[in-house]
């Protein structure tokens, strides 16, 4: 009796499957480059993971099923990223900058691309300042222990962990030294981080 239940269970249980792209230095000397998966290769999410997981962490995301499709280069537009609209002759600038397809041509898989061009979007773009803003706007900092608060929260919310004692002098020095702008561009560096754009 096939069982896809089963086997979905047998595949996410596995110790191959769990495997974290974090590896102790023996482990890396002596298997530099993964052959016998000691560890799991470190993988860019695709564009509609990253932006809709944008969207969700700031606050923004709109969970309406079905509709119109919607311009990915229109900064107010907080559709699931599955909402996009694609055009045969005229793909969006935004999903050509990360690797998807060309609708004209059979495409098997994704290109895996970083290029640069990438980082300037996620430095400059107007969307990801938006999110940025939004999620800035539900704070108000005061206090020194309100800003440890915060920085806690930003990063169960952002990734889903706790800020490591490094990270929390970082940021709480900075956000003293910045003021009311700082925590806006600080939600801004955590969600262009290789963090939050890389599954681990």
């Amino acid at each position: 009796q096939w069982s896809m239940k089963w086997l979905q269970r047998v595949i996410v249980t596995s110790d191959t499957y769990r495997l974290s792209c974090r590896a102790d230095e023996a482990t890396i000397v002596k298997d530099p480059s993964n052959h016998w998966y000691g560890r799991m290769n470190r993988r860019q999410h695709d564009i509609e993971a990253w932006r809709d997981s944008m969207l969700q962490v700031t606050g923004l995301l709109d969970p309406s099923v079905g509709g119109k499709p919607a311009l990915l280069s229109n900064v107010d537009n907080n559709r699931r990223t599955l909402y996009a609209t694609i055009k045969r002759r005229e793909l969006d600038e935004v999903l050509k900058m990360f690797g998807f397809p060309e609708p004209t041509t059979h495409s098997p898989k994704r290109d895996k691309m970083n290029t640069p061009l990438q980082q300037l979007y996620s430095l400059n773009s107007a969307f990801i300042w938006r999110c940025a803003n939004h999620l800035a706007s539900s704070y108000t900092v005061k206090p020194l222990k309100d800003l440890k608060l915060i920085v806690t929260e930003l990063y169960h919310k952002v990734y889903s962990r706790d800020a490591t004692s490094q990270e929390y002098d970082v940021a709480l020095e900075y956000l003293n030294k910045t003021g009311p702008d700082g925590l806006r561009r600080y939600i801004h560096a955590l969600l262009i981080s290789n963090e939050f754009a890389f599954l681990d």
